[in-house]
């Protein structure tokens, strides 16, 4: 064995299943039925074969798992939202892990009652007495850590109750009946979801525009945690004719752990994630990243533009 196939073998052993023909590479995603594991690990997969490796989805809770896992060293290689990634990187764990690609857009969406006490941003960040309570999913869901992001880059939005409820559509009932004063979630943006519409068909429920310049300035690396999308909220074909909200966008990418993963393999998995052609066209994470080019803010609207924006709907009110 020459001393190259030695460097290459020591690596590769300590993260992947190693065959005659390729490196199998465990990569951790999201639930059984979920876009991480249906759609974008087998894109990984076909990519990675041509150059010698493949690829299969680990099972997981999705992004804050992943992430601890890898930064433990239990995985080399996940899928991670970019915020929950960037919540850990902030908190300590930026010496062990790389984030790379940009692969699918997930918006944060927040429903809110009519007759309520939410009605826009403003509210979520006011000083009150009694705190707005916002359901957020799971305490370790991917909506519950992008909160946290969120809280962390405006602390004002830390004067809010945070629910933790995993059943997203009995909590969209309980704002019906002022039980909860906000639902959010994040999502590829879907016009089609069932969860827009039964927002869209409540009588007293609304989406609300969710941005302001400290949440949309957010960089890691250099690079922007956030954009800023017209993301579709009522049912549509793909979009067309629905009612939108300005938005954050994050986006699916990969956590890399630095010390498992060597320069080939890192570089590799950097060009495959910013190929356009990586996802299924006819795939939800491939419909969502068509319908953020469609949607996404016009890039001479600013942060600041859009936080005046929602200044004047909450004056008109």
């Amino acid at each position: 064995m020459n001393s190259a196939l030695r460097m290459a073998t020591a690596v590769l052993c300590a993260s992947f299943t190693l065959s005659a023909w390729s490196a199998e590479l465990t990569i951790g995603a999201a639930s059984l039925v979920g876009e991480y594991t249906n759609s974008i690990v087998p894109a990984l997969d076909r990519k990675l074969q041509s150059h010698g490796y493949s690829a299969r989805a680990k099972i997981s809770q999705g992004s804050q798992q992943n992430v601890e896992e890898v930064a433990a060293g239990e995985l080399t290689v996940a899928l991670s939202q970019w915020d929950v990634a960037a919540l850990a990187m902030e908190a300590g764990a930026a010496d062990k892990l790389t984030l790379i690609g940009k692969i699918a857009p997930e918006a944060l969406l927040c429903a809110v009652n009519t007759e309520g006490r939410a009605r826009s941003l403003h509210d979520f960040t006011d000083s009150r007495e009694t705190p707005l309570k916002v359901s957020v999913g799971g305490e370790k869901s991917g909506t519950a850590k992008t909160f946290a992001y969120l809280q962390r880059l405006d602390p004002r939005l830390q004067g809010v109750e945070l629910v933790y409820e995993q059943d997203v559509a009995a909590e969209l009932h309980r704002l019906t009946s002022k039980a909860r004063d906000a639902v959010c979630f994040v999502m590829m943006p879907n016009p089609d979801n069932p969860l827009l519409r039964l927002v869209h068909e409540a009588d007293n429920l609304e989406f609300i525009d969710f941005v302001n310049e400290r949440l949309a300035n957010a960089k890691i690396g250099g690079e922007s945690v956030y954009d800023v999308i017209e993301a579709p909220v009522s049912p549509g074909v793909w979009g067309i004719g629905a009612k939108t909200v300005t938005t954050l966008v994050t986006w699916v990418g990969l956590i890399v752990n630095k010390e498992q993963a060597d320069l080939r393999l890192t570089v590799l998995l950097k060009t495959i994630a910013s190929e356009p052609d990586l996802l299924p066209p006819n795939s939800a994470a491939g419909k969502a990243l068509v319908l953020y080019d469609q949607y996404k803010a016009k890039a001479g609207e600013t942060a600041r533009d859009l936080t005046e924006k929602a200044k004047g709907v909450m004056g008109a009110n």
